[in-house]
């Protein structure tokens, strides 16, 4: 198992620790030394800020499927 030396029982390392020793065991990583880096991100996690960002060409897809299914008896 790997060991980070920092906060030798931070509740990163307990989640961390066991995935990059499975992602090691698999292939996926190697080599002698790993390093995390961070950095802060400004971030709003708020529900009323919240965008729906959906591309206009699907939108005009699903606006043509929708009038089709308008027209068609039930």
């Amino acid at each position: 198992m790997f060991s980070l030396p920092f906060a030798k029982t931070s509740y990163l390392n307990l989640k961390f620790d066991p995935i990059l020793s499975l992602c090691a065991e698999k292939g996926m990583v190697s080599g002698h030394t790993q390093a995390i880096d961070s950095a802060p991100v400004k971030a709003n996690t708020s529900m009323d800020t919240l965008e729906i960002n959906v591309p206009e060409e699907y939108l005009r897809k699903i606006r043509a499927i929708s009038s089709i299914d308008k027209e068609l008896p039930l």
